[in-house]
């Protein structure tokens, strides 16, 4: 599993310094830039000629970057020429080096160059441009992973990154989310053999987690005492593709089910109590609409809806159903959307002034569109519809109170559960899957650093297994 530990440098970091180049502002010093690539021979910078005149431009807050770049790393690409000194490629660079030059710097020998074969000046035009065109495009999600996993400065990124195709504000944002939230979304690997087993009952710290069908009311009142206490029910319902733990089903299947998991969900709530459900739709199928209309059905009083965007790009590529006939009639849109349905079990309570409440993330997240990235991938994050913690952590801040009751009947990779261990609130979860239920005690464990849980009411040591492997059973 290839799960994110890795902490990207916040834009706080360290102001990138002149690095390889040994700036020093002292009076008398020489400011070098270093040579730091080879080319097949040397020419010094004031023979070069330019070729493409002024077939390419360079505003001056980019040419500031150019310069920021040589000054960081040095001359790190040869220049390549036709006809003994005429620039093909590298214009740019030598642009800005001029300017350096100008400024005081100097550079530590000659540039190394590489000729291009050409026998006229049509050809050698010809071949600019080629060297010039651009066949393929950052990709943004690629971008930023790369960015990442790299653990490459978001102040690097602002001040020396000029890609036209990439919203670098945007960038940078989502940058910021995914430092911040590494590795509260790490997800253990399911184990090789689960230690749980179905109606087995975990209370781990004040959470409780039974193994169990949600559909079932039964389940739903043994996990909780009693059984209408609840102030907030957060989940996010699988989708009916057949997931694997969905296999066999068919879509009215999973129809039932889910009206029966609404159902029994709302009557565990109090009077006032709220329902947020993260859904999105498929290809074919308003699955929006199928919880809307159970909810409303229920009798639920309709308080917001809530688009949870994701970068562009990042979304379900639905748009292959249109590649795959690219005609007007076929056309499907990728889907970088979900939505959070949220309902009241009657009036909502009323508003309690003196309790605490995050201003710095109501601030950043006050409209009814909240736009971060998710999971890289749901696969490698250990479960096939894992989300990240900050989605429900905004519905469980903004929705209720320290020491409230939340329910997730699907639990799944135990998300809900590691936010209420955040926030000061107790979670109640149903995971249908024994593995599951390993991943989230496991979780559990790793976050808290408590490995001391209780099974079926016997306190036990919970073995954490390695992070690269499963764990075996008792």
């Amino acid at each position: 599993m290839a799960t994110r530990t890795k902490q990207a440098n916040k834009s706080t970091a360290r102001n990138n310094g002149p690095g390889p180049a040994d700036r020093i502002d002292s009076p008398g010093v020489l400011r070098k830039i270093p040579i730091r690539c080879s080319g097949t021979r040397y020419m010094p910078p004031n023979e070069l000629k330019t070729f493409q005149k002024n077939l390419k431009s360079i505003s001056a807050k980019d040419l500031q970057k150019l310069k920021k770049s040589i000054v960081t790393h040095g001359w790190v690409a040869p220049i390549f020429v036709w006809n003994g000194c005429n620039i093909l490629d590298g214009h740019g660079r030598l642009l800005a080096l001029n300017s350096l030059i100008g400024d005081g710097w100097i550079v530590d020998g000659p540039l190394p160059v590489i000729d291009i074969a050409a026998t006229t000046e049509k050809e050698a035009a010809e071949i600019l441009l080629a060297i010039s065109s651009r066949y393929q495009q950052f990709s943004f999600d690629g971008l930023k992973d790369f960015i990442f996993d790299h653990g490459i400065e978001i102040q690097t990124i602002s001040e020396s990154i000029v890609i036209p195709e990439i919203n670098i504000k945007q960038l940078i944002r989502d940058l910021s989310v995914m430092s911040d939230i590494s590795d509260v979304d790490s997800v253990p690997s399911p184990p090789t053999v689960p230690k749980t087993a179905v109606k087995d009952k975990y209370t781990l710290g004040r959470h409780t987690l039974i193994c169990g069908d949600s559909t079932d009311a039964k389940t739903l009142s043994e996990a909780l005492r009693p059984p209408d206490s609840t102030q907030l029910v957060m989940t996010s319902p699988p989708y009916d593709n057949n997931e694997s733990y969905e296999v066999g089903k068919s879509r009215d299947d999973w129809l039932t089910s889910i009206h029966c998991v609404i159902s029994n969900s709302f009557e565990s709530l109090q009077d006032g109590g709220i329902i947020a459900i993260n859904m999105g739709n498929r290809v074919g199928r308003n699955n929006i609409y199928v919880c809307t209309k159970t909810l409303e059905d229920l009798g639920a009083n309709f308080i917001r809806r809530v688009v949870w965007k994701k970068p562009d790009g990042a979304g379900i590529p639905s748009h292959a159903h249109t590649h795959a006939k690219p005609v007007g009639l076929n056309w499907h849109p990728m889907m970088v959307s979900e939505e959070i349905l949220i309902y009241s079990k009657g009036l909502r309570r009323p508003i309690v002034n003196d309790q605490p409440f995050d201003l710095a993330l109501f601030t950043e997240y006050y409209t009814d569109v909240w736009e971060f990235p998710g999971i890289k991938s749901d696969r490698e994050a250990g479960h096939p519809a894992s989300f990240p913690v900050l989605l429900p952590k905004l519905c469980v801040s903004f929705l209720t109170i320290p020491n409230d009751i939340v329910l997730d009947p699907f639990m799944g990779s135990g998300t809900t559960l590691i936010a209420c261990e955040q926030l000061g609130r107790i979670a109640y979860g149903i995971e249908i899957d024994p593995y599951y239920c390993d991943v989230i005690v496991t979780r559990w464990c790793n976050f808290t650093g408590n490995t001391r849980v209780i099974r079926n009411g016997e306190e036990i040591e919970w073995k954490v297994p390695p992070p690269n492997g499963g764990h075996e059973a008792p």
